[in-house]
């Protein structure tokens, strides 16, 4: 949901991307939308892990990645994203 927030609120600024989250992360750190683009990055290896594997340690992983991370990389997110509100 949110590379899909960073899309379009991209997409409205006039920036020119497809629509996937390979392009949109990367565009969002130079529109300066995120600071931590290898968080980003790696926030999309977890979910991709965890969209087809079962396994428990992997899910230990990720949950760890969220608590540590993740949930610092949304807060970030929303600010910015407070910013852009006219």
């Amino acid at each position: 949901m949110a590379w899909k927030t960073i899309y379009r609120l991209l997409r409205l600024r006039g920036v020119d991307l497809n629509e996937a989250a390979y392009e949109a992360i990367p565009a969002a750190f130079t529109h300066r939308l995120i600071q931590d683009e290898a968080g980003w990055g790696d926030m999309r290896k977890y979910r991709n892990m965890t969209s087809h594997t079962y396994d428990e340690k992997v899910a230990i992983e990720v949950a760890a990645f969220i608590r540590a991370q993740a949930v610092g990389l949304f807060d970030e997110l929303e600010s910015e994203l407070k910013k852009a509100q006219p």
